[in-house]
């Protein structure tokens, strides 16, 4: 959550501004992952065999869906984000704008 606040925070401010910003994105995308997989490893050790198909499942569409939320509010930030640094697509706004004007 930190490292979201911090990299919507830098695009609109723009504090940092350099390669730099790759270090902490390739951080993110490590501990996402590790917190990925060690949730369906605790699935597999802690469950009961005749319930782990079914928590292994519950799991897997869960995870679909926390997707399915991240990109519609990936495409949120991202409007604000232009809106807040003025950028358009061709000369069109974005859809959404969080309230700034082009």
């Amino acid at each position: 959550t930190l490292l979201l606040l911090f990299f919507i925070f830098n695009g609109i401010e723009h504090i940092w501004w350099n390669h730099g910003l790759l270090v902490l994105a390739l951080l993110a995308g490590l501990l996402g992952g590790a917190v990925y997989v060690h949730g369906f490893i605790l699935i597999g050790q802690h469950t009961h065999k005749s319930q782990r198909e079914v928590a292994l499942a519950s799991a897997s569409v869960a995870d679909g869906c926390g997707i399915l939320v991240a990109d519609v509010l990936g495409l949120v930030v991202q409007g604000c984000l232009y809106g807040a640094n003025g950028l358009t697509d061709d000369g069109k706004p974005p859809v959404f704008r969080c309230g700034f004007s082009f």
